[in-house]
Protein backbone atom coordinates (compact mmCIF):
# COMPACT_ATOMS: atom_id res chain seq x y z
CA UNK A 1 0.00 0.00 0.00
CA UNK A 2 2.87 2.28 0.80
CA UNK A 3 4.49 1.76 -2.59
CA UNK A 4 1.20 2.60 -4.28
CA UNK A 5 0.88 5.83 -2.34
CA UNK A 6 4.44 6.78 -3.17
CA UNK A 7 3.86 6.20 -6.88
CA UNK A 8 0.66 8.26 -6.86
CA UNK A 9 2.33 11.08 -4.97
CA UNK A 10 5.25 11.02 -7.38
CA UNK A 11 3.04 11.32 -10.43
CA UNK A 12 0.42 13.67 -9.08
CA UNK A 13 2.05 15.84 -6.44
CA UNK A 14 5.08 13.91 -5.18
CA UNK A 15 4.86 14.08 -1.41
CA UNK A 16 8.33 14.89 -0.20
CA UNK A 17 7.75 17.87 2.00
CA UNK A 18 7.74 19.53 5.31
CA UNK A 19 7.00 22.99 6.59
CA UNK A 20 7.80 25.15 9.53
CA UNK A 21 5.89 27.43 11.89
CA UNK A 22 5.40 28.23 15.54
CA UNK A 23 3.27 30.85 17.25
CA UNK A 24 0.89 32.76 15.01
CA UNK A 25 -1.59 32.39 12.20
CA UNK A 26 -3.00 34.44 9.37
CA UNK A 27 -1.67 37.26 7.25
CA UNK A 28 0.18 39.58 9.60
CA UNK A 29 3.43 41.03 8.32
CA UNK A 30 6.41 41.84 10.55
CA UNK A 31 9.39 44.01 9.73
CA UNK A 32 12.50 41.88 9.53
CA UNK A 33 16.14 42.95 9.49
CA UNK A 34 17.66 43.16 6.04
CA UNK A 35 20.97 41.26 6.04
CA UNK A 36 23.95 43.06 4.66
CA UNK A 37 25.54 41.50 1.58
CA UNK A 38 28.92 39.85 2.17
CA UNK A 39 31.73 42.38 2.29
CA UNK A 40 34.19 42.27 -0.55
CA UNK A 41 31.85 40.54 -2.98
CA UNK A 42 32.86 41.35 -6.55
CA UNK A 43 30.14 43.00 -8.66
CA UNK A 44 28.24 40.39 -10.65
CA UNK A 45 26.33 41.79 -13.63
CA UNK A 46 25.12 39.98 -16.72
CA UNK A 47 22.88 40.44 -19.73
CA UNK A 48 20.75 37.34 -19.20
CA UNK A 49 19.24 35.92 -22.39
CA UNK A 50 16.26 33.86 -21.24
CA UNK A 51 14.81 30.83 -23.02
CA UNK A 52 12.03 33.08 -24.33
CA UNK A 53 14.63 35.25 -26.06
CA UNK A 54 14.07 38.23 -23.76
CA UNK A 55 17.20 39.88 -22.37
CA UNK A 56 17.38 41.23 -18.82
CA UNK A 57 20.25 43.11 -17.26
CA UNK A 58 20.63 41.73 -13.75
CA UNK A 59 22.96 42.41 -10.84
CA UNK A 60 23.57 40.14 -7.88
CA UNK A 61 22.91 41.17 -4.27
CA UNK A 62 25.82 43.24 -2.97
CA UNK A 63 26.59 44.79 -6.36
CA UNK A 64 25.12 48.30 -6.13
CA UNK A 65 24.08 50.78 -3.45
CA UNK A 66 20.38 50.67 -2.85
CA UNK A 67 20.03 54.46 -2.68
CA UNK A 68 21.67 55.18 -6.04
CA UNK A 69 20.38 54.73 -9.61
CA UNK A 70 21.80 52.14 -11.99
CA UNK A 71 22.22 53.31 -15.59
CA UNK A 72 22.09 50.75 -18.40
CA UNK A 73 23.45 51.70 -21.84
CA UNK A 74 22.65 49.48 -24.81
CA UNK A 75 23.70 51.02 -28.12
CA UNK A 76 22.14 54.47 -28.22
CA UNK A 77 19.49 53.64 -25.62
CA UNK A 78 19.78 54.56 -21.94
CA UNK A 79 17.67 53.03 -19.16
CA UNK A 80 17.68 53.83 -15.46
CA UNK A 81 16.64 51.42 -12.75
CA UNK A 82 16.79 51.55 -8.94
CA UNK A 83 18.81 48.97 -7.03
CA UNK A 84 17.09 47.16 -4.18
CA UNK A 85 18.29 47.54 -0.62
CA UNK A 86 20.32 44.33 -0.92
CA UNK A 87 22.24 45.75 -3.89
CA UNK A 88 20.53 43.68 -6.60
CA UNK A 89 18.74 45.03 -9.67
CA UNK A 90 16.93 43.73 -12.75
CA UNK A 91 15.70 45.38 -15.95
CA UNK A 92 14.23 43.67 -19.01
CA UNK A 93 15.40 45.35 -22.21
CA UNK A 94 12.76 46.28 -24.79
CA UNK A 95 12.35 43.90 -27.71
CA UNK A 96 14.93 44.43 -30.42
CA UNK A 97 17.63 45.70 -28.06
CA UNK A 98 20.41 43.22 -27.39
CA UNK A 99 23.90 43.09 -25.85
CA UNK A 100 26.53 44.48 -25.61
CA UNK A 101 25.48 46.44 -22.54
CA UNK A 102 27.36 48.87 -20.28
CA UNK A 103 26.23 49.44 -16.69
CA UNK A 104 27.06 52.50 -14.58
CA UNK A 105 26.47 52.09 -10.83
CA UNK A 106 27.76 52.95 -7.38
CA UNK A 107 29.11 50.11 -5.23
CA UNK A 108 28.05 49.70 -1.59
CA UNK A 109 31.35 51.30 -0.55
CA UNK A 110 30.59 54.41 -2.67
CA UNK A 111 32.87 53.70 -5.63
CA UNK A 112 31.45 54.62 -9.06
CA UNK A 113 31.93 51.90 -11.66
CA UNK A 114 31.26 51.43 -15.37
CA UNK A 115 31.29 47.76 -16.35
CA UNK A 116 30.41 45.76 -19.43
CA UNK A 117 27.73 43.19 -18.62
CA UNK A 118 28.76 39.67 -19.55
CA UNK A 119 26.27 37.97 -21.88
CA UNK A 120 24.72 34.83 -20.41
CA UNK A 121 22.51 32.54 -22.50
CA UNK A 122 20.34 30.42 -20.20
CA UNK A 123 19.63 27.60 -22.65
CA UNK A 124 23.32 27.18 -23.44
CA UNK A 125 24.11 26.69 -19.75
CA UNK A 126 21.40 24.08 -19.13
CA UNK A 127 22.12 20.36 -19.48
CA UNK A 128 18.83 18.53 -18.97
CA UNK A 129 20.34 15.05 -18.78
CA UNK A 130 23.60 15.51 -16.90
CA UNK A 131 23.53 11.93 -15.69
CA UNK A 132 21.01 9.11 -15.38
CA UNK A 133 19.84 7.80 -12.03
CA UNK A 134 18.15 4.54 -11.10
CA UNK A 135 14.40 4.03 -11.27
CA UNK A 136 12.10 6.48 -9.44
CA UNK A 137 14.70 8.59 -7.62
CA UNK A 138 13.08 10.26 -4.62
CA UNK A 139 15.85 12.28 -2.97
CA UNK A 140 19.32 13.63 -3.77
CA UNK A 141 22.12 14.98 -1.59
CA UNK A 142 25.44 16.51 -2.68
CA UNK A 143 28.03 16.15 0.09
CA UNK A 144 31.75 15.45 0.46
CA UNK A 145 32.25 15.63 -3.30
CA UNK A 146 29.68 12.92 -4.00
CA UNK A 147 26.10 12.61 -5.21
CA UNK A 148 23.80 10.40 -3.14
CA UNK A 149 20.58 9.32 -4.89
CA UNK A 150 17.79 7.28 -3.24
CA UNK A 151 16.22 5.18 -6.00
CA UNK A 152 12.91 3.96 -4.61
CA UNK A 153 12.07 1.35 -7.28
CA UNK A 154 15.61 0.00 -7.62
CA UNK A 155 15.87 -0.31 -3.82
CA UNK A 156 19.30 1.24 -3.60
CA UNK A 157 21.28 4.37 -2.82
CA UNK A 158 23.51 5.35 -5.72
CA UNK A 159 26.83 7.10 -4.89
CA UNK A 160 28.71 8.94 -7.64
CA UNK A 161 31.83 11.06 -7.69
CA UNK A 162 30.63 14.63 -8.29
CA UNK A 163 33.54 15.45 -10.61
CA UNK A 164 33.92 12.36 -12.76
CA UNK A 165 30.31 11.13 -12.33
CA UNK A 166 31.73 7.62 -12.03
CA UNK A 167 30.02 5.21 -9.67
CA UNK A 168 31.73 5.11 -6.28
CA UNK A 169 29.47 2.56 -4.63
CA UNK A 170 25.88 1.36 -4.34
CA UNK A 171 24.04 0.64 -1.11
CA UNK A 172 21.82 -2.31 -2.02
CA UNK A 173 18.64 -2.62 0.06
CA UNK A 174 16.07 -5.45 0.34
CA UNK A 175 13.34 -5.87 -2.25
CA UNK A 176 10.45 -3.47 -1.67
CA UNK A 177 12.51 -1.41 0.81
CA UNK A 178 11.77 1.71 -1.27
CA UNK A 179 14.46 4.11 0.01
CA UNK A 180 12.93 7.55 0.12
CA UNK A 181 14.89 10.24 2.03
CA UNK A 182 18.55 10.86 2.77
CA UNK A 183 20.64 12.70 5.31
CA UNK A 184 24.37 12.90 4.61
CA UNK A 185 26.60 15.42 6.35
CA UNK A 186 30.36 15.70 6.82
CA UNK A 187 30.35 12.93 9.40
CA UNK A 188 31.22 9.30 8.87
CA UNK A 189 27.60 8.13 8.73
CA UNK A 190 24.77 8.68 6.26
CA UNK A 191 21.14 7.75 6.81
CA UNK A 192 18.31 6.70 4.52
CA UNK A 193 14.68 6.11 5.50
CA UNK A 194 12.83 3.35 3.67
CA UNK A 195 9.07 3.60 3.25
CA UNK A 196 8.55 0.09 1.91
CA UNK A 197 9.87 -1.89 4.85
CA UNK A 198 9.77 0.88 7.52
CA UNK A 199 13.49 0.94 8.27
CA UNK A 200 16.20 3.46 9.07
CA UNK A 201 19.49 2.40 7.50
CA UNK A 202 22.87 3.84 8.51
CA UNK A 203 25.64 3.58 5.91
CA UNK A 204 29.22 4.60 5.28
CA UNK A 205 29.03 7.60 2.89
CA UNK A 206 32.48 6.82 1.50
CA UNK A 207 31.98 3.24 0.32
CA UNK A 208 28.21 2.72 0.68
CA UNK A 209 28.57 -0.17 3.10
CA UNK A 210 25.65 -0.78 5.45
CA UNK A 211 26.50 -0.04 9.09
CA UNK A 212 23.24 -0.99 10.80
CA UNK A 213 19.50 -1.17 10.20
CA UNK A 214 16.69 -0.35 12.61
CA UNK A 215 13.17 -1.71 12.08
CA UNK A 216 10.67 1.04 12.91
CA UNK A 217 7.44 -0.13 14.58
CA UNK A 218 4.44 0.37 12.28
CA UNK A 219 1.87 -0.22 15.06
CA UNK A 220 -0.73 -1.55 12.62
CA UNK A 221 -0.65 1.54 10.38
CA UNK A 222 -1.32 1.29 6.65
CA UNK A 223 1.62 3.63 6.02
CA UNK A 224 4.18 4.57 8.66
CA UNK A 225 5.95 6.81 6.16
CA UNK A 226 9.32 7.71 7.68
CA UNK A 227 10.26 11.07 6.13
CA UNK A 228 13.41 13.15 5.67
CA UNK A 229 15.53 12.79 8.82
CA UNK A 230 18.06 15.00 10.58
CA UNK A 231 21.07 13.68 12.48
CA UNK A 232 23.48 15.26 14.94
CA UNK A 233 26.42 13.46 16.48
CA UNK A 234 24.27 11.46 18.86
CA UNK A 235 20.75 11.06 17.49
CA UNK A 236 18.71 10.71 14.32
CA UNK A 237 15.34 12.46 14.31
CA UNK A 238 12.91 10.62 12.02
CA UNK A 239 9.50 12.20 11.15
CA UNK A 240 6.51 9.91 10.55
CA UNK A 241 3.32 10.27 8.49
CA UNK A 242 1.23 7.76 10.52
CA UNK A 243 -1.56 7.03 8.01
CA UNK A 244 -4.18 4.61 9.34
CA UNK A 245 -6.01 4.07 6.05
CA UNK A 246 -6.05 5.41 2.50
CA UNK A 247 -9.30 6.80 1.14
CA UNK A 248 -11.23 9.94 0.33
CA UNK A 249 -10.35 11.23 2.85
CA UNK A 250 -7.54 9.17 4.30
CA UNK A 251 -7.34 8.78 8.08
CA UNK A 252 -4.30 9.68 10.14
CA UNK A 253 -3.04 9.29 13.67
CA UNK A 254 -1.08 12.12 15.26
CA UNK A 255 2.32 12.47 13.64
CA UNK A 256 5.47 11.59 15.56
CA UNK A 257 9.22 12.00 15.52
CA UNK A 258 11.28 8.95 16.51
CA UNK A 259 14.54 9.87 18.25
CA UNK A 260 17.07 7.13 17.47
CA UNK A 261 20.34 6.74 19.37
CA UNK A 262 23.28 6.40 16.99
CA UNK A 263 25.28 4.59 19.69
CA UNK A 264 22.70 1.93 20.60
CA UNK A 265 20.68 1.86 17.31
CA UNK A 266 17.50 2.00 19.36
CA UNK A 267 14.52 4.34 19.58
CA UNK A 268 15.18 6.41 22.67
CA UNK A 269 12.04 8.53 22.51
CA UNK A 270 8.83 9.00 20.54
CA UNK A 271 7.76 12.63 20.30
CA UNK A 272 4.03 13.09 19.65
CA UNK A 273 3.24 16.12 17.47
CA UNK A 274 0.19 18.37 17.17
CA UNK A 275 -0.72 17.62 13.55
CA UNK A 276 -0.74 14.83 10.99
CA UNK A 277 1.76 13.70 8.36
CA UNK A 278 5.21 14.82 9.51
CA UNK A 279 7.50 14.98 6.51
CA UNK A 280 10.88 16.49 7.36
CA UNK A 281 13.08 17.55 10.26
CA UNK A 282 15.52 20.41 9.67
CA UNK A 283 18.02 22.34 11.78
CA UNK A 284 16.86 25.74 13.01
CA UNK A 285 19.54 27.29 15.24
CA UNK A 286 21.05 27.06 18.71
CA UNK A 287 20.29 23.41 19.33
CA UNK A 288 16.78 23.61 17.94
CA UNK A 289 15.08 21.71 15.12
CA UNK A 290 11.91 22.37 13.13
CA UNK A 291 9.47 19.74 11.96
CA UNK A 292 6.53 20.39 9.69
CA UNK A 293 3.32 18.40 9.45
CA UNK A 294 1.41 18.75 6.16
CA UNK A 295 -2.00 17.85 7.66
CA UNK A 296 -4.59 15.31 6.55
CA UNK A 297 -3.67 15.20 2.87
CA UNK A 298 -6.00 13.22 0.60
CA UNK A 299 -6.94 13.02 -3.09
CA UNK A 300 -10.34 13.44 -4.71
CA UNK A 301 -11.74 11.32 -7.56
CA UNK A 302 -9.70 13.35 -10.06
CA UNK A 303 -6.52 12.81 -8.03
CA UNK A 304 -6.42 16.45 -6.98
CA UNK A 305 -4.91 16.91 -3.52
CA UNK A 306 -6.83 18.52 -0.68
CA UNK A 307 -6.38 18.74 3.08
CA UNK A 308 -8.98 18.67 5.83
CA UNK A 309 -6.74 19.74 8.74
CA UNK A 310 -4.12 22.37 9.51
CA UNK A 311 -0.44 22.15 8.86
CA UNK A 312 1.80 22.68 11.87
CA UNK A 313 5.33 23.85 12.43
CA UNK A 314 6.91 22.70 15.66
CA UNK A 315 10.25 23.42 17.31
CA UNK A 316 12.09 20.60 19.07
CA UNK A 317 14.88 21.21 21.56
CA UNK A 318 17.72 18.82 20.69
CA UNK A 319 18.95 18.47 24.27
CA UNK A 320 15.63 17.79 26.01
CA UNK A 321 14.00 16.19 22.94
CA UNK A 322 10.83 18.11 23.77
CA UNK A 323 8.53 20.23 21.62
CA UNK A 324 9.06 23.79 22.82
CA UNK A 325 6.86 25.67 20.33
CA UNK A 326 3.89 24.86 18.11
CA UNK A 327 2.44 27.02 15.35
CA UNK A 328 -0.85 26.33 13.51
CA UNK A 329 -0.25 27.28 9.87
CA UNK A 330 -3.75 26.71 8.55
CA UNK A 331 -4.83 24.25 5.87
CA UNK A 332 -1.95 24.94 3.48
CA UNK A 333 -0.39 21.49 2.97
CA UNK A 334 2.95 22.76 4.22
CA UNK A 335 6.22 21.11 3.17
CA UNK A 336 9.98 21.60 2.56
CA UNK A 337 11.04 24.01 5.35
CA UNK A 338 13.89 26.31 4.35
CA UNK A 339 15.56 28.17 7.23
CA UNK A 340 16.87 31.67 6.44
CA UNK A 341 19.04 32.46 9.45
CA UNK A 342 20.00 35.95 8.24
CA UNK A 343 16.38 37.10 7.97
CA UNK A 344 15.01 35.09 10.90
CA UNK A 345 12.58 33.35 8.58
CA UNK A 346 11.36 29.92 7.62
CA UNK A 347 10.03 29.46 4.08
CA UNK A 348 7.50 26.72 3.41
CA UNK A 349 6.32 25.18 0.15
CA UNK A 350 2.85 23.70 -0.37
CA UNK A 351 1.76 20.22 -1.45
CA UNK A 352 -1.55 21.68 -2.67
CA UNK A 353 -0.46 24.44 -5.06
CA UNK A 354 2.42 26.59 -6.21
CA UNK A 355 2.35 28.85 -3.16
CA UNK A 356 5.13 29.87 -0.78
CA UNK A 357 4.51 30.72 2.88
CA UNK A 358 6.79 32.47 5.38
CA UNK A 359 7.16 32.38 9.16
CA UNK A 360 9.03 34.90 11.32
CA UNK A 361 11.20 32.77 13.60
CA UNK A 362 11.69 35.55 16.18
CA UNK A 363 8.08 36.41 17.06
CA UNK A 364 6.63 33.23 15.50
CA UNK A 365 4.00 34.84 13.34
CA UNK A 366 3.12 34.03 9.74
CA UNK A 367 4.23 36.88 7.51
CA UNK A 368 2.73 35.37 4.37
CA UNK A 369 0.03 32.93 5.42
CA UNK A 370 -3.13 31.29 4.20
CA UNK A 371 -4.76 34.59 3.28
CA UNK A 372 -1.80 36.20 1.51
CA UNK A 373 0.62 33.58 0.19
CA UNK A 374 3.48 34.29 -2.18
CA UNK A 375 2.14 32.93 -5.47
CA UNK A 376 5.03 31.31 -7.31
CA UNK A 377 3.82 28.50 -9.59
CA UNK A 378 0.45 27.47 -10.97
CA UNK A 379 -2.35 26.33 -8.69
CA UNK A 380 -2.08 22.88 -10.26
CA UNK A 381 1.61 22.64 -9.36
CA UNK A 382 3.51 22.32 -6.13
CA UNK A 383 6.95 23.42 -5.06
CA UNK A 384 9.07 20.32 -4.53
CA UNK A 385 12.18 21.98 -3.09
CA UNK A 386 13.47 25.34 -1.85
CA UNK A 387 17.03 26.64 -1.65
CA UNK A 388 18.86 29.91 -0.95
CA UNK A 389 21.39 30.87 -3.63
CA UNK A 390 23.09 34.28 -3.66
CA UNK A 391 20.48 35.57 -1.16
CA UNK A 392 17.62 34.59 -3.49
CA UNK A 393 15.04 31.85 -2.93
CA UNK A 394 15.18 29.20 -5.65
CA UNK A 395 12.07 27.00 -5.94
CA UNK A 396 11.58 23.91 -8.09
CA UNK A 397 8.03 23.47 -9.43
CA UNK A 398 7.42 19.75 -9.90
CA UNK A 399 4.38 19.81 -12.19
CA UNK A 400 5.66 22.70 -14.30
CA UNK A 401 9.27 21.51 -14.68
CA UNK A 402 10.42 25.01 -13.80
CA UNK A 403 12.82 26.78 -11.48
CA UNK A 404 11.83 30.15 -10.04
CA UNK A 405 13.92 32.81 -8.31
CA UNK A 406 12.13 34.87 -5.64
CA UNK A 407 13.45 37.96 -3.89
CA UNK A 408 13.33 37.58 -0.09
CA UNK A 409 13.04 41.38 0.19
CA UNK A 410 9.69 41.87 -1.54
CA UNK A 411 8.90 38.34 -2.83
CA UNK A 412 9.02 39.55 -6.42
CA UNK A 413 9.47 36.87 -9.07
CA UNK A 414 12.46 37.04 -11.39
CA UNK A 415 15.16 37.86 -8.86
CA UNK A 416 18.86 37.26 -9.42
CA UNK A 417 20.00 34.89 -10.84
CA UNK A 418 16.83 33.85 -12.78
CA UNK A 419 14.97 36.86 -14.19
CA UNK A 420 12.63 34.39 -15.95
CA UNK A 421 11.55 30.88 -14.86
CA UNK A 422 13.95 28.23 -16.14
CA UNK A 423 12.31 25.36 -18.04
CA UNK A 424 14.23 22.19 -17.25
CA UNK A 425 11.94 19.77 -19.15
CA UNK A 426 12.71 18.31 -22.53
CA UNK A 427 10.43 20.68 -24.40
CA UNK A 428 8.48 17.74 -25.80
CA UNK A 429 4.72 18.09 -25.60
CA UNK A 430 3.27 15.96 -22.83
CA UNK A 431 6.68 15.19 -21.29
CA UNK A 432 7.08 15.77 -17.55
CA UNK A 433 10.54 15.35 -16.05
CA UNK A 434 9.42 16.16 -12.49
CA UNK A 435 11.73 18.88 -11.12
CA UNK A 436 12.34 17.67 -7.60
CA UNK A 437 15.33 17.91 -5.24
CA UNK A 438 17.97 20.62 -5.70
CA UNK A 439 21.69 20.54 -4.87
CA UNK A 440 24.08 23.49 -5.14
CA UNK A 441 27.86 23.62 -5.54
CA UNK A 442 28.91 27.13 -4.54
CA UNK A 443 32.50 26.77 -5.75
CA UNK A 444 31.60 25.76 -9.30
CA UNK A 445 28.28 27.67 -9.30
CA UNK A 446 26.50 24.59 -10.59
CA UNK A 447 22.91 23.81 -9.64
CA UNK A 448 21.76 20.19 -9.92
CA UNK A 449 18.10 19.24 -10.39
CA UNK A 450 16.84 15.75 -9.63
CA UNK A 451 14.09 14.89 -12.12
CA UNK A 452 12.07 12.18 -10.43
CA UNK A 453 9.94 11.13 -13.39
CA UNK A 454 12.70 11.21 -16.01
CA UNK A 455 15.17 9.24 -13.82
CA UNK A 456 17.93 11.75 -14.35
CA UNK A 457 19.80 14.73 -12.91
CA UNK A 458 20.09 17.98 -14.84
CA UNK A 459 22.66 20.74 -14.36
CA UNK A 460 22.43 24.49 -14.73
CA UNK A 461 25.56 26.63 -14.61
CA UNK A 462 24.50 29.80 -12.79
CA UNK A 463 25.79 33.24 -13.84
Amino acid sequence: MKAFKELILSVVVLLLAVAASCGGHGGRTSVLPVPQPPSGRAPAICAYVAQSGATSVVGAPGTARGDRPVTIIAGTKVFVVSAKSDGSFEYELPAGIAPPVQVNFTTPSGEVKNLAASTFNAEAHLKRNYFTTGQAPNDMVLAQGKFYIANSMDNNVQIRDATTLESVATLALPEYASPSYLFVSHSTTGFVTCNGNNTLVAFNPNDGSELWTLQLPADGLAFLGPGKPYANGSYVFVPLANIESFGDPSTYRKAEVFVVSIATHEIEKRITLAGEDALEVARLRGGQLVVVEAGNLSFDENWQPYTTTSSYLEVIDEASKQVVRTLDLGAIGAARPLVDVARNRIYLASLLNGNLYTVNSINWTMERGEGNPVIVGAQTSYLADLMLIDDSIIASSFNEDRLYAISPLDFAMGAWPLPEPLDIGSGEEGFLAGAQSLAWDQDSRELYILQGLANRVGRFDMP
